[in-house]
């Protein structure tokens, strides 16, 4: 999902930035990996269809399925909150298989989808609890809406469709 910018002469991706906050952590460490001889494998073929290096391949990919891993949990925890363990785990299996989530960590996880389930994940754990929270008005309150607002924000720059999310969470709030 990349393309090579005319102008600049510099690889560039058509999706928006958040996946790429959410996975700074992960390029460092593809950085460093790169460092390591043993992981230059076939990096002219990785540069080739990715724009990245082998190394820096893996450890976004590595970085794809923990926000995977923590979609899946923080999505489980919620549900947790309305159903039974094994409806909750239940559930939390047919996020992961019954969406094209699977196909998004495994075979295209370089992708923005992961990234924008969990944000989009955790901006309803987050909706959830400011609405189940008994917060005095004030700061508590104020600080719930912050983080409210800027994990949207966050899901929005993962992907824009996500943007959506944010109607039904605004008008709530109004």
């Amino acid at each position: 999902h990349i393309y090579r910018n005319e102008q600049s002469g510099r690889w560039a991706s058509a999706f928006p930035m958040g996946v790429a906050l959410l996975l700074a952590p992960f390029y460092r460490l593809g950085a460093w990996l790169d460092t390591l001889p043993a992981l230059r494998i076939n990096d002219a073929h990785f540069i080739g269809i990715q724009g990245v290096p082998f190394a820096y391949s893996l450890s976004i990919m590595l970085g794809i399925n923990v926000y995977t891993l923590l979609t899946l949990w923080i999505g489980y925890r919620t549900a947790r909150h309305f159903a039974s363990p094994w409806f909750a785990a239940l559930s939390t299996l047919a996020l992961y298989a019954g969406t094209p989530l699977l196909f998004y960590t495994t075979v295209e996880p370089l992708s923005s989808h992961a990234a924008g389930a969990f944000a989009a994940t955790l901006l309803l754990y987050l909706w959830l609890r400011a609405r189940a929270s008994y917060c005095k008005p004030g700061w508590c309150k104020a600080l719930r809406w912050l983080e409210i607002g800027l994990v949207a924000g966050l899901a929005t720059l993962c992907r824009w469709q996500l943007a959506l999310l944010a109607v039904p969470i605004g008008l709530a709030l109004l």
